[in-house]
This record gives structure tokens, C-alpha cells and sequence, in this order.
């Protein structure tokens, strides 16, 4: 880290939007009070919870420096991260869920990042899907990429877990923060990854997994019909201001994402159907080999129960 920044270190805005769930909030806020790098504010905005969440944050306030907001139930994570940056005071906005946590070192290797130059930082968490478990094998997979950030969001699979992601306040401020649009709850974090990608390509992911990221119940994003309408609005309103190349790569990645959540979701003749979609359209080579694949894992599966 650069002597400036070690003397002079930015404040640092942790956003944490909750509802509900105080146990999981504890245990979220517990990991701030061991982070390495000091210079932070809390700012923990609540989505109209009917558990007592202020009685939490104020466990918490002879070790953090943190605050308490309070917003009208919209039903997602958006509204209540937008009033939380509003209210901010720092340089960089981290986002955390109030159901994941942190590392001791994660916001200390993400500032030795920005102190670098980049704009938005992000990295692995381990995955988390019971109170008991004590190891972390399975993790996100988050990597690291050049060329073009928006390629890779929209056609490739780019992974921004959201209680990874430390971005620029100034940024956030140039593209307005996170869209309210009801339609994208859930895919908000990609919608906001995309808008901040057509005016900074200055990402950087850093290889490690510095948190933990709850994959134990009650998470937005599950495989049903309505995540497959949402990834598809959300693809709507990006789809039309890109060039023809990268906007026939995009629409077979979603045929491909499509697809994936259908076998989620144990339709396997409606998975056959868009992973030929994809594969008939310019997919990257990568989802192409893997689409092949799925195809005959699910043509096997389907013998087998005529058979039976």
C-alpha cells in the first residue's frame, strides 16, 4: 500500500440493507468489528422489518461506527442500498448482505487495490449453507478477466458476488445507483455491474475468498419462472444499444441461462430446448462445449426413465 494511504487512510461506506433475520445480522455485523483496516462507517438500512433491528445495531455501537435507516418495504435489496449510499459518507461503498460476512482482511486488501487506481474490486466467498458448518471448501467463482468487462457480464458468465463488491462512490454517483425497477429484483446487482461497465472497464478481482456468502435459506434469487422473466427484462434493456456482434453473443447466453435455471428447476424437455437455441446462435466456445454436454446428460436421463 502506498505511504498516503496508510497515513491518510479514505473512509469506507459498508452498506448493509436487511430484513429480518436478526441472528444472521449479528453474526454479519460481528465480522466488521475484526476488520483490519479501521477507517469505516456502518450504515445498516432496513427494509421495514417486523423484528427488532435497531436493538441489534445498538449491541454494536460501543465497537462500530454505524447507523441505523429505515425505509418503506419494497420487497428487495435496492431501495434500501440506494439509502444507504445516499446517506453515506465515504469515498468507496462496500456492499454486504445482512445474511453474509467477512474475513478480517477483506477490507484492507480491497483498499490496497483501489489505492491502485482501480474502480470496482471483488472476490470469492466461501459458501455457507448451515449455522454448524466449520469447513469452507465450495466457494463463488468470481475471476479475474481483461477486455471487455461488458462482454463478460452480458456473454461470458462473469461472476460479481454483491457482498464481494467495493466500488467508487463517484462511479455510483455517475450511473445513479441501483435501479427500483420491481421487475429486476433479484438481478439488480447485474443491471447496476452492466451500467457501470459502459463508462469504466477498471475492475479488478482479487483471487482469494475474503467472505462468506449464506446459501443456507431464504435467498431472492431461486430457480423459478420468475427468475427466468427477470434475467429476460433485464437483458431487454441492455440488448438494443449493443453492437451486432456482442448483442448475438448476449442473446445466446441468455438462451444458455435460460436453460440452466429450467434444469434447476427439474424442466428438463424445456432445458433441451434452449440449449439447442443457444448452440444455433454465436455462443462462446466455452458455454458452447458445456451446452453439448447438458444435452447429453439430458438425453441419457430421459432414456433412462423410458426405460423404466
Amino acid at each position: 500500500m502506498i505511504k498516503h494511504a496508510i497515513k491518510f487512510p479514505p473512509l469506507v461506506s459498508v452498506v448493509i440493507p436487511t430484513f429480518n433475520r436478526i441472528n444472521l445480522l449479528s453474526r454479519c455485523l460481528r465480522s466488521l468489528e475484526f476488520q483490519t483496516f479501521k477507517n469505516f462507517e456502518v450504515i445498516v438500512c432496513d427494509d421495514e422489518s417486523i423484528e427488532n433491528i435497531p436493538a441489534v445495531v445498538n449491541e454494536f455501537a460501543c465497537n462500530l461506527n454505524i447507523k441505523y435507516l429505515k425505509c418503506n418495504h419494497f420487497g428487495g435489496p435496492a431501495r434500501a442500498r440506494n439509502l444507504g449510499i445516499e446517506n453515506s459518507k465515504g469515498a468507496y461503498i462496500a456492499f454486504l448482505d445482512a445474511d453474509d460476512w467477512w474475513t478480517s482482511e477483506k477490507l484492507e486488501k480491497c483498499m490496497e487495490l483501489f489505492a491502485r487506481g482501480f474502480d470496482v474490486v471483488y472476490h470469492n466467498l466461501y459458501l455457507v449453507d448451515s449455522n454448524i458448518q466449520s469447513s469452507f471448501s465450495k466457494r463463488t467463482k468470481a475471476t479475474n478477466i481483461s477486455g471487455s468487462i461488458m462482454r463478460h457480464l452480458l456473454s461470458r458468465g462473469l461472476s460479481i458476488p454483491n457482498s464481494s463488491a467495493m466500488v467508487r462512490a463517484s462511479i455510483l454517483n455517475a450511473v445513479g445507483f441501483l435501479s427500483e425497477d420491481r421487475n429486476l429484483i433479484s438481478v439488480e446487482d447485474l443491471d447496476l455491474w452492466i451500467r457501470i461497465s459502459r463508462i469504466t472497464n477498471n475492475f479488478k478481482c482479487i483471487p482469494e475468498s475474503l467472505g462468506f456468502y449464506w446459501i443456507g435459506g431464504g435467498n431472492i434469487s431461486a430457480a423459478n419462472w420468475k427468475q427466468v422473466n427477470k434475467i429476460r427484462y433485464l437483458y431487454s434493456l441492455h440488448l438494443s444499444s449493443l453492437d451486432e456482434e456482442l448483442k448475438l453473443e448476449s442473446e445466446s447466453f441468455l438462451d444458455y441461462r435460460i436453460a440452466r435455471i429450467a434444469i434447476n428447476m427439474g424442466r428438463l424437455r424445456f432445458a433441451s430446448k434452449y440449449f439447442l437455441l443457444a448452440l444455433k446462435g454465436k455462443l462462446f466456445w466455452k458455454y458452447r462445449v458445456k451446452s453439448l454436454y447438458f444435452l447429453l446428460k439430458l438425453n441419457f436421463v430421459r432414456r433412462i426413465k423410458i426405460a423404466a
